[in-house]
């Protein structure tokens, strides 16, 4: 056996364990979670010490290395915020990932990790002619790679195809059963495509997993929000943002719901917060966009929304389907940010249902 994947970080890095060393930057990539499992663990250390140390076993390991530890200087200074989602997602744009992907394919194309890498780098990119044919190619290669299925179904999801979505994840639940973030995006998809009841079934399954696992509270809120269970609701959205260690994304998610439940107050206040700490650090401008949402202030909303996407944010990439935003669908500047977003369709569809 080895060092421990651990030995070579800084003391309090290491001191929190392998997991949660993670950067919330790329936890996010795979839902936004705060919990992984040790195979997620062990992938991403792999990935940190090949590009750290500059060892790379080959093409396909190259692109996983640069996907997974492509910014691992912020690891090593221990930037653990949510900020970080902005300096390694959003600023620095995936650029070396991308490119040992792209190197990775002009040594062999029927590399099926560097297509998968490559499909979800420029779907968070918000670059979406091409990303469904990268997804599938890949699986065409490796139909028994999980992730594949995982970020192709999330890909599908977001441009409005959920049966595909919801059929795809569950062959990625099939092949992994015991992730934690394949089984609460199987709860995400099914949300998205309006199956409310079948989300929320799912999500508690998750949190039955990990009590602890952010996620999986935060989808399960989001779904009974859309039940109109509010008090469920704004439980087990208090508890993702207890449990996330209260990052920005799950604080707008439950000021979003103070305001859908009618505690305007309780959602003021959560956007004063965010607005102050806008003022102060990185925070995603959509972030701030979903309370104004709940709050019914669209021009508001549709200010923080365009400067979200002139930052390209990769919060984006759902906004077409996501059901909180439902109430935008009929404004003419909804339907001109997705078409300037990209997606792949003509126009938003409404998972009201």
């Amino acid at each position: 056996m080895g060092a421990s994947k651990t030995d070579s970080l800084p003391p309090a890095i290491a001191e929190k364990g392998r997991i949660d060393a993670i950067p919330s930057a790329i936890r996010g990539l795979f839902g936004g979670s705060s919990v992984f499992d040790e195979g997620f663990a062990d992938d991403f250390f792999d990935g940190r010490d090949a590009v750290v140390d500059g060892e790379q076993a080959g093409a396909a390991e190259g692109a996983h290395a640069a996907f997974f530890g492509f910014h691992a200087e912020d690891l090593g200074a221990g930037v653990l915020d949510d900020h970080v989602a902005h300096i390694v997602v959003e600023k620095h744009d995936f650029v070396e990932a991308e490119a040992a992907a792209v190197k990775a394919l002009q040594l062999d194309d029927n590399l099926a990790s560097a297509h998968a890498v490559l499909g979800q780098i420029r779907a968070y990119r918000l670059e979406w002619p091409g990303v469904l044919d990268e997804f599938q190619r890949a699986i065409d290669l490796n139909p028994g790679e999980a992730n594949s299925h995982h970020w192709y179904a999330l890909a599908l999801a977001s441009a409005g195809r959920s049966d595909e979505a919801i059929s795809e994840m569950k062959l990625a639940q099939e092949l992994d059963p015991r992730s934690l973030i394949i089984n609460a995006n199987v709860s995400w998809v099914l949300y998205l495509a309006g199956r409310y009841d079948q989300a929320v079934a799912q999500a508690q399954k998750t949190v039955a997993m990990d009590s602890s696992f952010a996620v999986a509270h935060g989808y399960l809120g989001q779904a009974y929000l859309a039940q109109r269970e509010y008090a469920k609701a704004l439980q087990e959205l208090q508890q993702a943002l207890a449990f996330s260690g209260n990052e920005t994304s799950f604080k707008a998610e439950l000021g979003n719901a103070y305001a859908v439940a009618g505690k305007k107050s309780d959602a003021l206040a959560v956007l004063h917060d965010l607005l102050q700490m806008y003022s102060q650090q990185y925070v995603s401008p959509y972030t701030i966009a979903l309370v104004y949402v709940g709050l019914d202030q669209k021009d508001e909303a549709f200010q923080w929304l365009d400067k979200a996407y002139q930052e390209r944010s990769v919060r984006l990439i759902n906004i077409a389907v996501h059901p909180r935003f439902a109430s935008l669908h009929s404004d003419p500047r909804f339907v001109a940010l997705v078409r300037r977003i990209g997606l792949p369709f003509a126009s938003a569809s409404s998972n009201t249902k």
